[in-house]
């Protein structure tokens, strides 16, 4: 329908039909205008999707972090061994009228960083990390599934209440993480 909607407003504004009068001339003028904006955004959105694509791990059961996972380096002082740049992303589609959520913890390759040798102990650790995004994640899809958005006034309000909960607690829940396994020092409590 919108490429159909574009080649239309495309021809009409290209052939200057006589009949139209300079109010609807300006007025199909400003339509066209919009198209073409809207266009270059969302190809300025497709490209910046795709510079996220091979930026990003989405969190999968049968797949976990590699070494080449991590691709940051690290100029500045860290405290710890490793740093992993992990959190919740959520997004929505229309599809056939219907908003469908999505909710998925990624990994960020770019901001995630070793600061010492790599080792599969420390790349346990920030699996792990990864993990409990995953968990809240999850958490945060089950919240959302056992919402009736019908009967809410501000969907969006909703939502982003939905998701300032998952971060906080998934931001407790790595605090705890990192203390209990002492930042992953104490092996007996790592798993």
């Amino acid at each position: 329908r919108f490429k159909i909607f574009c080649h239309i407003c495309t021809l009409i504004y290209l052939s200057k039909p006589i009949l139209l009068s300079a109010f609807h001339f300006q007025l199909m003028k400003a339509i066209f205008i919009s198209i073409l904006f809207c266009v270059f955004i969302q190809s300025g959105y497709a490209q910046l999707s795709k510079k996220m694509a091979k930026d990003t791990l989405i969190w999968r059961q049968d797949s976990g972090l590699v070494k080449e996972s991590v691709k940051a380096k690290h100029a500045g002082s860290y405290p710890y061994a490793a740093f992993t740049a992990a959190t919740i992303f959520f997004h929505t589609k229309d599809k056939a009228g219907e908003l469908k959520f999505y909710v998925e913890a990624i990994f960020l390759k770019s901001k995630s960083f070793f600061m010492k040798e790599f080792s599969a102990y420390i790349l346990n650790h920030e699996q792990i990390h990864f993990d409990i995004v995953e968990l809240h994640a999850r958490k945060m899809r089950q919240r959302l599934a056992e919402k009736d958005f019908t009967k809410i006034n501000n969907v969006r309000a909703e939502i982003q209440k939905q998701y300032n909960k998952a971060i906080a607690d998934m931001n407790k829940e790595q605090e705890k993480y990192d203390k209990d396994t002492e930042h992953g020092i104490n092996s007996a409590k790592q798993q």
